[in-house]
């Protein structure tokens, strides 16, 4: 029992299901996605990334009708389709739609997003690719051990880069900082992750390689910055020009690199 008197809340080491204990509800049981071509998609966390897919690409969003899916667009290239989809925020809702894409097929995925700085060698406007990703979120757990670090699929990693680097993009490197609170980012914290290395903080990226590396299929992300917070202070640029290249550069590779 808690000391307040109510159940003992699990820590993350206790997540895991144990072997042989079977989910009850399966990704594939919810919603077959019939529109759904190929085995690769492109997962964005932004409704901006989104519209300027779908301008990139001359195709209007229309609904998605998949859980935890909002809008999605089609990219056609080279006679192939690549589904650009726009899901929720946060770890959770992202983890729940790579599920539900993976059961219907999907083995790369390219997720895009975007981050705040917490080091001086990312800065706003800049592209971010993450390697590695430090867990402050609950979803991971439920699909890694807490003592293993997630990472994207190398291979994924180096073909997006080569995309981004023939668009004249020089991508950075490093680790990111996953988060379930945005607002409880604290200036001890931004030094500390900076200090091991982590370049930005978002809320998604740790989550999607946790649940990647599960399910054994490939998948890389890219992040624009927006934000810098390694002063102490926000320092926002969502509207910058230098943010609008990057989200277009992000899209542009990404299809690059799955058709």
């Amino acid at each position: 029992m808690s000391r307040n008197g109510g159940p003992r809340v699990p820590g993350p080491d206790s997540f895991l299901p144990a072997e042989g204990d079977k989910p009850i509800i399966e990704p594939g049981a919810l919603t077959p996605i019939s529109w759904l071509r190929g085995d690769a998609a492109i997962l964005v966390m932004t409704p901006r990334m989104l519209e300027l897919a779908g301008s990139a690409f001359g195709v209007r969003p229309s609904k998605c009708g998949v859980p935890a899916c909002l809008e999605r667009a089609i990219a056609s290239a080279e006679g192939r389709e690549i589904p650009i989809l726009l899901g929720y925020f946060g770890a959770p809702a992202a983890a729940m739609l790579l599920e539900i894409l993976i059961a219907n097929g999907v083995r790369r995925i390219l997720f895009l997003g975007e981050a705040g700085s917490i080091s001086r060698s990312a800065r706003i406007g800049d592209v971010v690719l993450p390697e590695w990703a430090i867990r402050e979120e609950g979803t991971s757990y439920h699909y890694l051990p807490p003592e293993e670090v997630p990472r994207p699929d190398p291979d994924l990693l180096e073909a997006f880069e080569r995309s981004l680097r023939s668009l004249g993009v020089r991508p950075i490197r490093g680790g990111v900082w996953t988060t379930d609170a945005p607002f409880r980012e604290t200036e001890r914290n931004v030094e500390e992750y900076a200090s091991r290395g982590a370049l930005a903080v978002e809320m998604e990226c740790s989550a999607l390689m946790a649940v990647a590396s599960f399910r054994q299929v490939s998948l890389a992300a890219g992040l624009a910055i927006t934000d810098e917070l390694f002063e102490g202070t926000w320092r926002p640029g969502f509207r910058k020009e230098g943010v609008k290249r990057a989200r277009r550069a992000l899209i542009e590779a990404a299809v690059r690199t799955l058709i």
